[in-house]
């Protein structure tokens, strides 16, 4: 009598929880390649751009620049074999926001 009503009780306890089954819960979740991509690789270029790889220039002749400085940022995109490679420009007025021409 004990097995029947064990085997009663789990029929009951299994048909209720097949009326909440919701089979997307158990989906894989679907990545976008393309946006991971460029978001990596801006990512590499903020960090390279912060990085202490900087020639200090010497503004001799104009008493309105407080520093400015070059950058060779070199950025390698393993996945699609990309190369980007520029030169940062960075200039800092007196009482100005910084400037960054590439």
């Amino acid at each position: 009598m004990k097995k029947i009503l064990i085997i009663i009780f789990t029929l009951i306890t299994l048909s209720s929880y097949s009326q909440f089954y919701d089979p997307s819960l158990f989906s894989l979740p679907q990545f976008d390649i393309e946006a991971m991509g460029k978001q990596a690789k801006e990512q590499a270029r903020i960090n390279q751009e912060s990085s202490n790889n900087k020639i200090i220039l010497n503004c001799t002749n104009n008493s309105s620049v407080e520093y400015a400085y070059l950058q060779l940022i070199l950025l390698d995109n393993p996945i699609t074999q990309d190369h980007e490679s520029y030169i940062l420009l960075s200039i800092k007025f007196i009482g100005e926001n910084l400037c960054k021409y590439r």
